[in-house]
């Protein structure tokens, strides 16, 4: 059974075609017995990435890996599956073979952390000698270590003061974790307390770095992957550190955190605020009042006003749904994995309570139109709040509100009788069907210049394919055994394309099944 998975995994297929295959075979990888697993895990590393497809081959590793997190998280023996000392050095092999940026480095950091004494301190070993690169991913590699009920033992908190901090991109990410463990009394005392000097220091030092590239002031020979590393790197470990002073309360950073608190960034003037006020500073809770103005930072400082005990001098205006809302939207596009900046201007477009895929009573959305920018062709798009946080790559300003919801509602529905396929695939799985679809291709249909996917709606067949229509217009025309229908392209720069137009297709159905 696992020569079946390693095909897959060696095939070259591009990831989406992967997990749709994985998917299919789901039932077969919860069939597999430990000494299989095992047996599959050797023959990664053993064979290697095929030459010249290397990415599509770390990215099948990363969905198999998945699928094996979850049959052994979703199995009678979750949390407590024995591993074999074959599979340890099976995971650890893979995990050194793979990319530093690729994000399968994070799961395998997580897969580890979750079996034990042994695979925690691979997991330290690892994430200190060879760190992942796949910053976003970072949160899934450290998952396991903020829970509630968690311990830290002695050997692994060292083990990150004095390894992990080294590394630029996991400093942000292990002082959040001190930081929860002393928040929540899970640590007696602040890992840094005995380091408060060159914690300041390096506070300063990273300030005045942000504070050089604000005004311009750029090293010469970096680039605009170098300088953008810089600054994420940078801005989260400033934010851990205020937050790490806040929380220890010492006077002593006072100054540093007004030094922090006269940069432009946001999110940092929030953190520096709220520690200062944590302080006593009055200088600091002005701020931190004055910043409940601005959406990206809004619900932060309603926590921390709350936190305070100052809410109630935090004005009525940003304290309503619609203004909760708007912040949502603000920190979610701000956030590195999404846009990464926020935009300049967010307005309500419509707001409407509603039945909901995978909500059993009626929820609020709310529609936000969104610009980077204060001209009227300022680029922007829509996102939703209410039942989801979200904005699409597809410019949706074009469309009729209704497909708006839709659209979010479609991209957001996983069930398994609803799923795309290639036209093949779905060929020899509904012969009839999409050859009936077939027929009613435009005669003009060019397979070179245009492009098809099948796509199956709780056993009812479409075609999805984009193209130009007879007038020359750019869309996306949906079959199904009924109707055609024809979604524009619009924005040439930010297009609703084939994948957008089937998320608003499938968003249709679900939405008139739930609300009439």
């Amino acid at each position: 059974m696992p020569s079946e998975l390693k095909q897959l995994v060696f095939s070259g297929l591009p990831p989406q075609q992967i997990q749709w295959e994985f998917q299919q075979r789901r039932q077969l990888i919860e069939s597999l017995a430990e000494p299989e697993i095992d047996s599959l895990l050797q023959e990664i590393p053993a064979a290697g990435a095929p030459e010249g497809a290397e990415k599509d081959f770390f990215d099948a590793v990363q969905v198999l890996v998945l699928e094996l997190i979850a049959k052994e998280s979703g199995g009678k023996s979750a949390g407590g599956t024995q591993w074999s000392d074959s599979r340890f050095e099976s995971v650890g092999q893979i995990y050194k073979i793979s990319p530093a940026d690729a994000n399968l480095r994070n799961h395998l950091l997580f897969w580890l952390f979750s079996a034990g004494e042994k695979g925690q301190r691979m997991w330290a070993d690892l994430i200190t000698s060879q760190p992942p690169e796949h910053r976003l991913g970072l949160s899934v590699a450290f998952s396991l270590l903020i829970q509630p009920a968690y311990s830290p033992p002695d050997w692994l908190v060292d083990a990150l003061m004095q390894k992990g901090t080294a590394h630029l991109q996991l400093a942000p990410s292990i002082f959040d974790t001190f930081n929860y463990w002393y928040r929540e009394g899970q640590l007696p005392t602040h890992p840094a307390a005995e380091r408060v000097q060159p914690m300041l220091s390096l506070l300063a030092q990273l300030v005045g770095q942000l504070g050089k590239i604000e005004e311009g002031n750029m090293p010469a020979d970096a680039t605009p992957v170098s300088i953008n590393l810089m600054i994420t790197d940078s801005v989260s470990l400033v934010v851990s550190l205020c937050h790490m002073f806040g929380l220890m309360e010492d006077q002593q950073a006072v100054p540093k955190l007004h030094q922090a608190l006269a940069l432009k960034h946001r999110r940092i003037q929030t953190e520096a605020a709220a520690a200062l006020a944590k302080l006593g500073d009055e200088t600091g809770k002005d701020a931190l009042l004055q910043l409940a103005e601005q959406p990206v930072a809004r619900l932060r400082v309603l926590n921390y006003a709350e936190e305070l005990g100052i809410l109630n001098e935090v004005s009525l205006e940003w304290q309503g749904e619609i203004a909760t809302a708007e912040s949502h939207l603000a920190i979610w596009l701000a956030d590195p994995a999404n846009v990464g900046f926020a935009p300049a201007d967010i307005q309500l477009l419509d707001s409407r309570e509603m039945v909901w895929p995978s909500y059993d009573d009626p929820v609020n959305c709310y529609l936000f139109e969104y610009k980077y920018g204060l001209t009227e062709n300022a680029p922007g798009n829509v996102g939703i709040c209410g039942p989801l946080v979200h904005a699409m790559p597809a410019d949706l300003r074009g469309i009729e509100v209704d497909d708006m919801y839709a659209a979010f509602a479609g991209w957001q529905t996983v069930h398994q009788e609803i799923f795309q396929t290639t036209l093949d695939q779905a060929k020899q799985a509904a012969a009839g069907p999409i050859g009936d679809l077939e027929q009613r291709l435009p005669t003009d249909w060019d397979a070179e210049k245009q492009s098809i996917f099948a796509g199956s709606f709780f056993g009812e067949w479409m075609l999805v394919v984009s193209g130009e229509n007879a007038d020359q217009q750019q869309g996306t025309l949906i079959l199904d055994a009924s109707d055609e229908i024809w979604i524009p392209a619009g924005n040439e720069n930010a297009p609703v394309d084939a994948e957008a137009a089937w998320c608003i297709v499938k968003g249709r159905k679900l939405l008139q099944h739930f609300n009439g």
